[in-house]
C-alpha cells in the first residue's frame, strides 16, 4: 500500500472520498480511490446520534477508525477534532492513532462547543495552536504518520490573510498538510497555496477547479450521511405506500460478496472444516 506521504508527492490533486464504516471504505477503495477519510461529524451522528459540537471523544473516533483501517488497503485520514483538551491529550492522541495504523489525523483550531455558527464562534489562539501542532509532530514515532493542521478561519467567515498566517505558523511547527475548508474562489485558493509552504487540503472543491488552482488534496466529505438518510427514508416510504419492498431490496447487492471477502472465508471453510470433525 503506498503511503499517504508518497501519494502527496505525486501529481495532484489527490482525490479523497469519505467513508463512514468498513463497507463504505471498501467501496471507496474498490472504485479506485487511493485514500479515504473518516469525519468526526460522521462518528457523532452514526454512532451516538449527536451533532458535531464536540460531543464525542477522540477515543470514540479512534475506535471506529481502527475498525476501518484494519480492513482496508488504502490510507485512512481521520478527523481527530482538537486532539483533546490539553497538549498532553494531543500527545496521547497522536500515539494512539499512529499505533492503530491510521495514516494521518487532522487537528483543528475550533473551540468547544464548535460549529454552532452563531456568529461568535471562536478559534483557539494561534500561539496555543502552534504548541498543539508542535506537540503532535514531536509525539509521532515516524514521519509516515502525517499531521494535518486545520483552520476554520474561512468557515467562520474570516479573511484570507489570517488563513495564510495560520497556515504558515502551522508549517513552521512541522505540520505536513494545511487544511483550510471553505477558501472559496480560485484566486483565494491560489493565494493560500502560494503562500503556505506545505501541501494544502480543501473540502468539496470541484475537481477541475482544484486542478486549476494546484490544490494538493481535494477531500469530498459531509456527503455520506445525506445519502444514507435518503436510502432509509426511501425504504420506509416504499413499505408505507406499497406494503412491501421490491425484489431488488432482497438478497445481496452486486459486489457485496467481494466487499466482505466471502470467497476467502468459503475457501478456508472448505479447506479446514473436515479437520474439525
Amino acid at each position: 500500500m503506498p503511503s499517504l506521504r508518497s501519494l502527496l508527492n505525486e501529481q495532484g490533486p489527490l482525490i479523497v472520498v469519505e467513508c463512514h464504516d468498513v463497507l463504505s471504505a471498501r467501496i471507496v477503495a474498490a472504485r479506485g480511490y487511493r485514500a479515504t477519510y473518516l469525519g468526526g461529524s460522521t462518528v457523532a451522528a452514526l454512532n451516538a446520534g449527536l451533532p458535531d459540537h464536540g460531543l464525542v471523544s477522540t477515543r470514540e473516533i479512534l475506535d471506529q477508525a481502527a475498525h476501518i483501517t484494519a480492513a482496508i488497503d488504502i490510507p485512512l485520514i481521520v478527523d481527530a477534532d482538537q486532539g483533546g483538551e490539553t497538549i498532553l491529550n494531543v500527545h496521547r492522541c497522536v500515539r494512539d492513532f499512529e499505533h492503530a495504523g491510521i495514516a494521518a489525523i487532522h487537528l483543528e483550531d475550533t473551540t468547544n462547543p464548535k460549529h454552532l455558527f452563531t456568529g461568535d464562534d471562536e478559534l483557539i489562539p494561534l500561539d496555543v495552536m502552534r504548541a498543539r501542532i508542535g506537540t503532535a509532530v514531536a509525539a509521532r514515532r515516524t514521519d509516515e504518520f502525517l499531521i494535518i493542521a486545520r483552520t476554520d478561519e474561512r468557515v467562520n467567515k474570516g479573511g484570507i490573510d489570517e488563513t495564510i498566517r495560520r497556515g504558515q505558523a502551522f508549517a513552521d511547527e512541522g505540520a505536513d498538510v494545511f487544511m483550510a475548508p471553505a477558501i472559496g474562489r480560485v484566486d483565494d485558493l491560489r493565494a493560500v497555496i502560494d503562500a503556505v509552504p506545505i501541501p494544502v487540503l480543501d473540502i468539496n472543491v470541484p475537481v477541475e477547479r482544484a486542478r486549476e488552482a494546484g490544490l494538493a488534496v481535494d477531500l469530498f466529505a459531509g456527503i455520506s450521511l445525506p445519502g444514507l438518510m435518503r436510502a432509509q427514508h426511501e425504504l420506509i416510504d416504499c413499505i408505507e405506500s406499497r406494503g412491501r419492498v421490491g425484489r431488488d431490496a432482497y438478497g445481496e447487492p452486486e459486489g457485496f460478496a467481494d466487499l466482505v471477502s466471502d470467497a476467502t472465508y468459503r475457501h478456508l471453510a472448505n479447506r479446514w472444516q473436515t479437520l474439525e470433525h
